[in-house]
């Protein structure tokens, strides 16, 4: 993924105002998105962004940091995705989905600008969080993948788990996209 294609999902955003949109065309668009669970980390890789986990409070899922002089220093890079690592692994790549929300919307992409975002479970669900909630849900687990999924698995024993394991999300996620997707 280049800034180019970066650039291009920014505009269809603002074009559309859809992270479903914007979700599905990183889906549509990379190779490496075609597999199962989505892999996230590879993505942001591929994004020059450095995943690490970290002893955080309870409260705080992850952050991300672009610019940072203190991330620049300890972490020697300039972009990081940082995921507390208390947090189950579903959880740990949803929030690394919900950092690349604030990447794409959030961030200027001006060269040298400095973001930092927090995830914590705690705050007031802005409109930024919301969005970055629901593009996270919509990459991680594709609306057509995931009813087919559902489908397939609705009368069998474990659905639940198995569309976890299937999307590498958390329980909580997999219960939440099937409200949302009205599918139940």
């Amino acid at each position: 993924m280049n800034n180019d294609f970066i650039i291009e999902l920014r505009k269809l955003y603002k074009k559309s105002d859809s992270v479903e949109e914007v979700a599905e065309k990183i889906n549509s668009t990379n190779d490496y998105c075609n597999d199962f669970p989505i892999p996230i980390v590879q993505i942001m890789k591929d994004l020059d962004f450095v995943i690490t986990k970290q002893d955080m409070s309870n409260n705080i899922k992850g952050y991300i940091a672009i610019n940072n002089e203190t991330i620049n220093t300890l972490f020697k890079c300039k972009k990081l995705i940082c995921v507390n690592k208390d947090e189950e692994f579903g959880n740990q790549r949803f929030t690394i989905a919900h950092e690349f929300a604030h990447f794409l919307f959030d961030f200027s992409g001006k060269n040298g600008e400095e973001f930092y975002n927090t995830y914590n479970s705690d705050e007031k669900e802005t409109t930024q969080e919301k969005r970055a909630n629901k593009f996270a849900a919509n990459l991680l687990m594709p609306k057509n993948k995931f009813i087919e999924k559902y489908k397939e698995w609705i009368n069998g024993n474990d659905c639940i788990l198995k569309l976890m394991q299937f999307f590498g999300v958390s329980e909580k996620a997999v219960i939440k996209r099937i409200g949302e997707l009205q599918i139940d």
